[in-house]
This record gives structure tokens, sequence and C-alpha cells, in this order.
């Protein structure tokens, strides 16, 4: 039996990425060995609301990497574990997702995609992550956004955030970009509005979120990823997160400094 710790449900919202971070190595790691996965649903993506059946054991527990938050995992000891495993950290090294994405795709099929805005094909999408980034200082500075933007051709450029009213939005707005608000979604289905369409762009700039960095995953489009010392490095180290998607073409790499 495999089991994800709970996050709390005043979490829920801005944890989406973490949530799906979590939800997919544990589910590959339940089909590997043939357990059964408890695990909240995430609203938004159904194969999650679903019960993956298998063998129970709820004895001589295992918690990967311990209690403490760490990207090293032993995956044969995982593998090979008898007992319970209890997923609590968030695994972000993409070389956990990057061999089974053909499956993930299919797990993270999108509830009612299709009733959500989309962008125009020449559109591009920023994710601009700020409240909390800019007192962790792991926010990208506007600049950043700007730069991309002068050496893409788009017809519009639209913003996707959490915090609309925070003035450096307005720095964006001033370049002519355009605040994408999907308010009329309510608070939940909100997000999920956001992150589809940033998921369904041709052209996306990521902040060093894991929201912006599963909707860019997830789609087809060309992605602008950035380096931020402190959280992406551009040389992370065996126990650093490590979401660099190194072997798709479709990531350009920008680093911050």
């Amino acid at each position: 039996m495999i089991e994800i710790s709970k996050i709390h449900h005043w979490q829920e919202n801005q944890a989406l990425g973490n949530r799906l971070f979590k939800y997919c190595w544990a589910r590959e790691i339940a089909e590997k060995k043939g357990f059964y996965l408890i695990s909240d649903p995430i609203i938004g993506f159904p194969e999650t609301y679903k019960i993956l059946s298998g063998k129970k054991i709820s004895e001589n527990e295992l918690i990967p990497g311990g209690a403490e938050q760490t990207q090293i995992f032993n995956m044969n000891d995982i593998y090979n574990h008898s007992g319970k495993i209890l997923i609590h950290g968030y695994p972000q090294r993409y070389e956990y997702y990057a061999f089974n994405k053909n499956n993930i795709l299919k797990w993270l099929t999108i509830e009612n995609e299709e009733l959500y805005d989309v962008p125009d094909e020449d559109d591009i999408v920023m994710h601009v992550r700020l409240s909390d980034y800019i007192i962790r200082q792991w926010n990208a500075p506007m600049e950043y956004f700007i730069s991309v933007l002068r050496q893409e051709k788009y017809k519009n450029a639209y913003i996707v955030t959490e915090d609309p009213t925070n003035p450096e939005i307005q720095k964006l707005i001033n370049f002519g970009c355009i605040l994408k608000d999907n308010s009329r979604f309510g608070p939940v289905n909100g997000s999920m509005a956001d992150f589809v369409f940033l998921k369904k762009a041709k052209k996306i700039i990521m902040s060093a979120s894991t929201f912006s960095w599963w909707a860019a995953f997830l789609s087809e489009g060309i992605v602008y990823y950035p380096y931020i010392n402190g959280l992406w490095s551009k040389s992370p180290g065996i126990n650093d997160i490590d979401l660099r998607v190194l072997d798709d073409p479709r990531y350009r790499f920008v680093d911050l400094g």
C-alpha cells in the first residue's frame, strides 16, 4: 500500500504543482509494485479521483527520504520494499518523471478542459508568480519576461498570475501585456482555467514555479525556463531541485543569475 501524506485544505490551490509531483511519483511506484494507492483527489484531474487497486500492506512503513525535504531517493530500496510506503516530500527532479511521460499525460487529463479559454495560435502566455515568492526572493524580475517578449514574435502577450494587483504586474501591462482574468470560473476552477490557458499556449514563459512547470510539461508549446539561484539552479547538486528538461528541444533556458 502506498499513501500520499495530506496537504492542508488551505494550501490546495497554491500547492497544485507540488501535489502533481507527489501523485505522479507515487502512482508510478504503486503501479510498478502492484500496490493499492491512497490519495486525496486533485480537483480538475479525474484520474486522481479513481482508486488504484492492489496489494494492501499497512506494516513496516517506509518514508522515502525520511521526514525531511530531500531530493535523494534510493529507488531500488523503494521498489524492493515489502511494506507500506508513505510519500511525504515533493520529489522535484525531472529524472523521476522523464521516462514516464506517456503515462503521466493520461493520468493528468484535465476535466472539462474544453470549457476553458484558450489563447490564439500566435499568442504568448507568461506565468508570473509573485506573492510569497517575493518574500523568498524566488520571483523572476519583470525584465526577464520583457526580454523574452522583445525577441519573440506574437500577437498578444497574456499574463497569468495569482497576484494580479501586485504593482510589478503594471510593468508588464505598460509594455502592452494583457492580464488574463479567469475569476468568473471561481477560486478553484479559476486556478484550473489559468493552468489550461498556460498549457494550451504555443509559447510559454515560465516562472520558477511548479504550477507553470506542469503546465509547460503537459503542453506542446515552446517553453522559456528561468534559472534562479537558490531555487532552480543552472548547475544543481544531487540533493537540489532539478527540473531542467534537457531532452526536449521545446525548452529554452534563461540564466537570471
